[in-house]
């Protein structure tokens, strides 16, 4: 854990925090994978066992620092719900740093299926005609 702490003390935030984006979302498809159910990371960290929840935290938050892990959570949450997606369909995270507002994390998804959400608007679009 020193070495980590260490090779990351050297870097930018932009870099950390793509590394840490990398970390979660191996984490949560991990989860997925076993038949874990969440849509965002919020959702992600309520369903985690208290066990589970303290093995990720405590090495996240102690290599990259709580505060960057709390903003690239809610870029990605942000981002996810831009998208109308899930954490499911989401296939890569780059997290970006405005140069605007310097501290300020946002985040780029490449989706499984990019067309998840015009899908789901034409679905409710014909379920809604239906019911008419």
């Amino acid at each position: 854990m020193e070495k980590a702490k260490l090779f990351f003390s050297t870097k930018t935030r932009e870099f950390i925090a793509n590394a840490y984006a990398s970390h979660i979302k191996w984490d949560v498809w991990e989860k997925i994978s076993e038949g874990f159910e969440c849509k965002t990371i919020a959702e992600f960290y309520k369903e985690c066992s208290t066990e589970e929840l303290l093995e990720i935290t405590k090495w996240t938050h102690t290599i990259y620092g709580k505060e960057i892990c709390d903003l690239v959570d809610q870029a990605i949450d942000d981002a996810i719900a831009q998208e109308e997606t899930d954490l499911g369909n989401v296939n890569w995270i780059l997290i970006h740093e405005s140069y605007a507002s310097p501290g300020t994390l946002w985040a780029t998804l490449t989706l499984d299926d990019p067309y998840q959400k015009e899908k789901r608007r034409i679905y409710k679009m014909r379920k809604n005609s239906i019911h008419n």
